[in-house]
């Protein structure tokens, strides 16, 4: 009898470059990070059952979805420039022995099969963070390839911050509200009136016929919830205009900042007072822009440095 095998659980490393860089030079290299749980696995797909509810074998589809905590301007930048079939994948599990290099390696390139790549940025009062899912399918045999591969191939170095994985705790993001303002200019709320803020802005996608995720817009949806719900302070919501601009900047280290710079139609506002439990006025701006029309600028003047792409601050800019 052989001895049993018990595999060590986890994900070392979840690293993403630009398509067709994994197997020469990594460009555009971004590593998750600090991060929340992460799930990864491999269902039947595209499959059928006869009679006796025998079911084919046809395509596999490999998913992954995790919440990473190092949300920087940088990092968004990466999601729009790795979108649509746009990056190589790789995903390394944590070492299954003391030898060195013992870790399984997953390459998902166009000479594998690629992975469609869906997310949502978020910022909450606890949090500022990213809910990404990769995933898509292949024949088969191809994927029991890739598979088989998982523990002979050699991982490729993906420069990052941190170790391998790319932790780095100074690229967190706090909760440092610096404006929250629409028009841009004209303050929502005073600092101690806010109740509760909520922003996503999330890539809607839908899979093709391989199960990789294709985004074709990016929808935006921002909740503010004042305790001031004055009369006055709801007529003036009232009179706002339906598609006034808005500008959101939270603090970052020292004098750097992430904006969000909405142009006016962007989005639409429409308001909700409730006098129930607490009296507050909570303000919605909600609309979907295409991808392209969403800008990063970087430099003193938006909040970062011009040489890091956004790695400590920077603007991002919606519907212009």
């Amino acid at each position: 009898m052989s001895n049993p095998v018990i595999s060590i659980p986890g994900i070392k490393q979840i690293g993403k470059c630009n398509i067709g860089t994994l197997a020469t030079t990594p460009a555009g290299v971004a590593l998750a990070g600090i991060r929340d749980k992460a799930t990864m696995k491999f269902t039947n797909y595209k499959t059928t059952k006869d009679v006796k509810d025998r079911q084919s074998r046809n395509m596999l589809q490999a998913q992954l979805d995790y919440e990473m905590l190092q949300p920087t301007m940088k990092y968004l930048a990466s999601l729009f420039a790795h979108m649509n079939l746009g990056c190589d994948v790789q995903i390394m599990s944590e070492k299954q022995s003391m030898t060195a290099n013992s870790e399984d390696v997953f390459k998902f390139t166009s000479g594998t099969f690629l992975l469609g790549l869906g997310w949502e940025y978020i910022i909450k009062m606890d949090r500022r963070s990213v809910k990404e899912s990769l995933k898509g399918a292949a024949d088969y045999d191809t994927v029991k390839s890739l598979i088989d591969s998982g523990d002979s191939e050699s991982a490729v170095t993906l420069n990052g911050a941190g170790n391998v994985a790319g932790e780095d705790e100074t690229l967190r993001r706090p909760i440092k509200f610096l404006a929250i303002e629409s028009p841009q200019a004209t303050a929502l709320f005073e600092p101690g009136e806010l109740e509760d803020f909520n922003y996503s802005m999330k890539a809607n996608t839908s899979e093709n016929a391989y199960g990789q995720d294709c985004v074709d817009w990016i929808s935006h949806k921002i909740e503010i919830t004042g305790r001031n719900a004055a009369v006055t302070k709801l007529v003036e919501l009232l009179g706002k205009d339906v598609n006034a601009s808005v500008l959101i900047k939270l603090g970052n280290a020292g004098a750097y900042y992430d904006a969000f710079d909405f142009a006016a139609g962007a989005v639409n506002n429409y308001l909700e007072p409730d006098w129930e439990d607490k009296r507050v006025a909570k303000i919605t701006f909600e609309g979907k822009v295409r991808p392209f029309e969403h800008e990063f600028t970087y430099g003193g003047t938006h909040g970062g440095i011009d040489a890091d792409a956004g790695l400590n601050g920077g603007t991002l800019k919606i519907g212009y």
